[in-house]
């Protein structure tokens, strides 16, 4: 195209087109090196930074986990967002420490493993094989490529095999290793005497009094474990109610004198639209916050999704 204009263009008209062309990557490019980037770095660890949306990123993973564990139990109100976002962000900074030593001890895991491993997961397994579109799916479901999936399972696994290595390795002082083996090959004489309890007794043979004084004094050494003598009869569910014949009229006698028994704690789920107002505003500002509750209302009642209206406002 820029050839064809500079044959067919002459003179001022040439370079018109040309500067109509020029201003806007010109301007484009200052935007560029003066703009603000739109996903704001949330923290950095030992210089590495980690983007607001990376953490996001694994909020979202960390909700996904939780709702596939617990499954029709799952209540994303009973997990404050707060306390969610500060248990991820101390995750990721555990797991970029980790991830900066690992690569210092230059641990690797090699494809093959990384293939093996992600093929063995049950999630990405049907009929007992790996199913490509299932993984397929999944990866994209996490808003993710192949490619990113892969290097995130490469470095869990890398952080796996420090946390085993750290856990999995003993350390003992030249101290502990002397004493070991100090115990260890000690040697010990001993001396003994066999007395035959037949041989003390002889023809001794206390009196009743001697006998009631040792009793009194050593109560301990007769005592017995508590015991306790039991009567029961035996009731079975099935022999019972072979022999019990209830009717209708008994069971509705029943259940009105135990309604109580048969009641379920009311519950309800509330949510709302927060319109704020500060406490020095103006009337004017109360009365457009009021106006905006009603177009909610009037909105609410027409059919539009709560959701979508909470997000707007």
């Amino acid at each position: 195209m820029l050839l064809a204009i500079r044959e067919k263009a002459q003179g001022w008209f040439a370079w018109l087109i040309v500067g109509f062309i020029t201003i806007p990557f010109a301007l484009w490019g200052i935007q560029s090196y003066l703009g603000v980037s739109s996903d704001p770095v949330a923290l950095s660890v030992d210089g590495n930074e980690i983007t607001q949306r990376q953490v996001e990123q694994q909020v979202r993973k960390f909700r996904d986990r939780l709702r596939n564990q617990l499954g029709k139990a799952y209540r994303p109100e009973l997990f404050d967002d707060k306390l969610l976002h500060q248990q991820v962000i101390e995750q990721m900074i555990n797991d970029k420490v980790l991830s900066e030593t690992a690569d210092n001890w230059n641990l690797r895991i090699s494809d093959d493993f990384i293939r093996q491993y992600i093929q063995s997961i049950p999630y990405f397994q049907s009929n007992g094989k790996f199913n490509v579109q299932a993984y397929n799916t999944a990866v994209r479901n996490q808003g993710m490529t192949q490619r990113s999936f892969e290097e995130s399972v490469r470095q869990d696994l890398v952080m796996q095999q420090l946390r085993n290595g750290v856990a999995g390795t003993a350390i003992a002082t030249d101290y502990e290793l002397n004493e070991t083996i100090r115990l260890r090959d000690q040697e010990r004489e001993t001396d003994y005497l066999i007395i035959s309890g037949e041989k003390l007794a002889g023809d001794f043979q206390p009196s009743d009094d001697e006998l009631k004084a040792y009793y009194e004094a050593h109560p301990q050494i007769f005592m017995v474990p508590e015991r306790v003598k039991v009567e029961y009869i035996l009731l079975s569910p099935d022999v019972v109610g072979a022999s019990v014949e209830v009717t209708e009229e008994k069971l509705h006698a029943y259940y009105d004198q135990h309604q109580d028994e048969f009641q379920a704690p009311e519950e309800r789920r509330v949510r709302h639209i927060l319109i704020q107002v500060s406490e020095n505003a103006d009337d004017a500002a109360v009365e457009k916050a009021k106006a905006k509750i009603e177009d909610i209302a009037r909105r609410l009642e027409s059919g539009e999704s709560f959701e979508a209206l909470a997000k707007e406002f």
